[in-house]
């Protein structure tokens, strides 16, 4: 009695193209995992850095703008030094 050689199994019971199947499913999985866990560390950065600068420090530079009313009028034209002959 022969067996057909192209239905024995070579390798035991598990075939090369199951390993390498297993192989790139876990390293898809790892690199979803770490794009995922770098996307997390940078928007949790973001919203400290926001938390940050909204708590008072940043503004503080601009305290003149800030507190500028809508009625004041702002005079944008350059002063020109007026020509003293009498000096």
């Amino acid at each position: 009695m022969k067996q057909n050689p192209e239905k024995v199994k070579q390798g035991g019971g598990i075939e090369i193209l199951e390993i390498i199947t297993a192989v790139g499913a876990t390293l898809v999985a790892l690199c979803v995992l770490c794009v995922t866990l770098v996307t997390v560390i940078i928007v949790i950065r973001r919203r400290k850095t926001y938390k940050r600068g909204a708590s008072g420090s940043a503004l503080s530079e601009d305290s003149d703008v800030r507190f500028l009313t809508s009625d004041e009028i702002l005079d944008f034209n350059l002063a020109r030094p007026t020509d003293n002959d009498e000096m």
